[in-house]
């Protein structure tokens, strides 16, 4: 009896003694061979608010070849009364790797990045769309090799606040692995499913994007039923990431949509009233999130199509109107240019025929105030009568000494938002934050960036960044730029990843990306993508916590400045440490919650 429990014992322990495993934070870069800005750790300790996503991060390590490697909750994480999260909210992800590397013509994005493998792509045990099972498990681990798995944790909105234990488990064919023990605080404070912070994450070039890099194929066509399901499955994925995809809908931009289509498959997501069902859906997590803005783009102003003046009816037939933006130009030169789009006449054309054909919209430019100031003195344009919402890049908002704009600009902005309550301020990020090319200099480091070898909180700052300057909403120029060869090359304007949060999920695989099983295709979400939510859900908290009474606004003030610095600095200053993120967010939850929150 005694050498049988011994031989058991063996066997039980065999796959500890082959491998380990060690927790991270959310925000740390944790790389094949290497971990950046967090340090390892033994347990999983979340705080967060209801209706909020956590996460964490696993790395396995190999001693010994592992085979068949698993990774699963143990069990339902047991709160106070009976309360507890369920192992359905806890949704688990195989990172898969981007490589970067300079002789395939993928050089590093700036300085701050390296060549090698970058973890991105998160391939879901259970997807979230169909609840299927996906490829993301089993593993195979080579001996001296790792393998990271993320892990994504949503407390419901219905949830008692209080303390949830439980833990997770990582078995291979020589046995367990590790368990890891995990702890979540749930404090009282519900965070709203619609962001506070407006956005609009535009996909260019035209929706036929998805339906080209899923199915192979060059013609798609907007009466397609399955070019409709891609563009409502990645606008929801986007929207469970409390970001907004303004205009992922088939066709080019010069077109409106298929009034019809348009109903069945985006509408519900503009009304917030998606309970699942659509293209075989499951409901969502977040319930009743919103799109905050719907876009139409200068083609489709100026076209003599009736473009905007069908956006305009759908609007006021469904009640968007107040969300819905006419972008009237992109960064425009005080120089006349040939397009039509570019310089500031242009804005002025193109924001007078929006007012025409779409009264009730939104004019939006990308351009820094004093850009703006100097093309109305020279009678380019009429800054209030022509732009409603200014979106300057971060660089001209708080720009590094001895370059134009430096130092905090923000105050600069007061007189425009103060002229008429439907002025709006946004700020965007860019490839100007690593360069557009390959020079490499110390003015880039630092930046909110979402570029994929990059230090991770860059990607979760602009939520931090938009409270502390007290943006509206962020711009960005793309989600989709790369996405029919996001598997195996993102690089664009001197970054890897730029432009691209997604990538095509297709059950059995094509072109080199991997099959990740299951029946249906869906959009793969970025770490990159997870960590922007992660940063607008930190803006919750800021916004909650400011508005709270108590001296919150002093308090969160004091978090951002410890964080990040005054606001001269802090736009480029947002490469902080994971234990940085953990105290500034605990500063801001104890505002919320000081009785499950008393000390950081």
């Amino acid at each position: 009896m005694a050498g049988a429990t011994a031989k058991a014992r063996k066997a039980r322990n065999a796959g500890r003694k082959a491998g380990r495993v060690r927790a991270y934070g959310s925000t740390t870069t944790v790389r094949p061979k290497s971990v950046k800005g967090g340090k390892a750790q033994k347990r999983i300790r979340l705080i967060a608010a209801r209706n909020e996503f956590e996460s964490f991060q696993l790395r396995i390590q190999a001693k010994r070849k592992l085979k068949r490697v698993r990774v699963s909750l143990a069990g339902p994480l047991k709160g106070p009364h009976g309360a507890q999260i369920d192992e359905d909210d806890v949704t688990l992800y195989r990172a898969a790797t981007y490589q970067v590397k300079a002789s395939a013509g993928k050089p590093r994005s700036s300085r701050q990045g390296a060549q090698g493998l970058w973890p991105d792509a998160l391939i879901p045990e259970i997807d979230p769309y169909y609840h299927e099972d996906r490829a993301a498990f089993p593993m195979l681990i080579k001996r001296g090799g790792s393998r990271l798995v993320w892990g994504d944790v949503f407390v419901d909105r219905g949830l008692p606040p209080g303390t949830y234990k439980g833990a997770v488990k990582v078995g291979s064919a020589r046995g367990l692995v590790g368990r890891v023990p995990i702890k979540v605080i749930v404090i009282d404070h519900t965070m709203p499913s619609t962001s506070s912070l407006r956005s609009a994450f535009l996909n260019t070039p035209p929706g036929y994007v998805p339906c080209r890099a899923h199915w192979a194929v060059d013609w798609c066509y907007q009466e397609a039923d399955r070019n409709w399901r891609l563009a409502y499955l990645y606008t929801r994925a986007a929207l469970e990431n409390r970001v907004t995809i303004p205009n992922l809908v088939p066709g080019g931009f010069d077109q409106p949509p298929d009034p019809a289509k348009f109903r069945e498959y985006v509408l519900p997501l503009i009304d917030g009233d998606d309970a699942g069902g659509i293209a075989g859906t499951a409901p969502p997590r977040l319930r009743g999130a919103r799109l905050t803005s719907v876009v139409a783009m200068w083609q489709c102003i100026v076209a003599g199509n009736g473009c905007l003046a069908e956006w305009r009816r759908l609007a006021n037939n469904h009640g968007f109107a107040d969300r819905f933006i006419s972008y009237v130009c992109d960064e425009p030169t005080l120089q006349s240019q040939p397009e039509y789009w570019n310089d500031w006449a242009d804005c002025r054309d193109n924001s007078a025929l929006a007012r025409q054909r779409f009264p009730e919209s939104k004019t939006l430019v990308t351009a820094w105030i004093q850009n703006a100031r100097q093309a109305e003195r020279e009678k380019l344009v009429a800054v209030e009568r022509d732009i409603d919402l200014i979106a300057p890049l971060v660089n001209y908002l708080a720009n590094r000494p001895g370059n134009p704009q430096a130092g905090n600009q923000r105050p600069a902005y007061n007189d425009f938002l103060g002229s008429s309550p439907r002025k709006e301020m946004w700020a965007y990020t860019a490839c100007p934050q690593f360069s557009c090319d390959e020079f490499e200099a110390p003015y880039f480091d630092g930046w909110p960036a979402y570029a994929i070898d990059q230090p991770a909180p860059l990607a979760r700052a602009m939520g931090w960044i938009a409270h502390y300057y007290r943006l509206d909403g962020e711009l960005y120029h793309n989600v989709s730029l790369a996405l029919r060869t996001a598997w195996k090359d993102q690089y664009r304007w001197g970054g890897n990843g730029d432009g691209t949060l997604f990538y095509p999920g297709a059950p059995k695989g094509f072109r080199g990306s991997p099959a990740i099983g299951g029946e249906h295709d869906i959009p793969i979400e970025s770490m990159r993508l997870k960590r922007i939510r992660d940063g607008r859900e930190d803006y919750e908290l800021m916004r909650a916590a400011s508005r709270s009474g108590a001296n919150g606004a002093d308090k969160v003030e004091a978090a951002l400045r410890d964080a990040l610095g005054g606001r001269d600095s802090a736009m480029y200053s947002a490469a902080i440490s994971q234990r940085k993120v953990n105290k500034m967010r605990c500063k801001v939850m104890r505002v919320l919650d000081p009785v499950r929150v008393p000390s950081c």
